[in-house]
């Protein structure tokens, strides 16, 4: 278990830039220049690699973030940033309510009784719930509840149904 922190700290140390560098850009004031020069520090090569470069790559390293704030960006930094696109359309939202009717008459249901309203759907009864009724063409209104479920209210009835679409 010892050994785990070691391994984090050996994987983390190959992605620290140069803490020098890092200073001299975060004393700069003028916004686009302390990004340049943070643009400009290359990332820390892994340790071994750093010990065996020539003498003259720190004087380098060390000379191009001093020249990357004489070039500035034009616009501010922020305009580069991308934009959502507003052309993005929300999906449709969907009534919470479809009413219709049950064609002819309805003598009520049963658990997995298939229902077919007069719009075309067909719905089956999800719960246990049962009602014997005796209805004339009676009006009908789906709703949705909680967590997708969809109840169906007959005009007439004591219940309503939790229902699935079929069809």
């Amino acid at each position: 278990m010892k050994t785990l922190p070691l391994i984090l700290l050996l994987a983390a140390g190959s992605a620290v830039a140069d803490d020098a560098a890092l200073l001299r850009c975060r004393a700069l004031s003028d916004v686009a220049a302390r990004v340049a020069c943070y643009d400009a520090i290359p990332l820390a090569a892994p340790r071994a690699v750093a010990a065996s470069a020539p003498a003259s790559a720190p004087a380098a390293a060390a000379a191009a973030p001093a020249a990357a704030p004489a070039v500035a960006p034009a616009e501010p930094a922020w305009t580069a940033l991308p934009v959502k696109a507003a052309a993005k359309a929300e999906p449709a939202k969907q009534p919470d309510t479809v009413e219709t009717s049950i064609e002819g008459n309805f003598l009520g249901w049963v658990p997995n009784q298939r229902i077919r309203l007069a719009n075309g759907q067909i719905w089956r009864v999800e719960d246990g719930s049962t009602e014997d009724t005796n209805l004339q063409n009676p009006r009908a209104v789906l709703r949705k509840g909680l967590l997708g479920a969809v109840y169906l209210d007959i005009e007439g009835a004591y219940r309503a149904p939790k229902v699935r679409r079929v069809q």
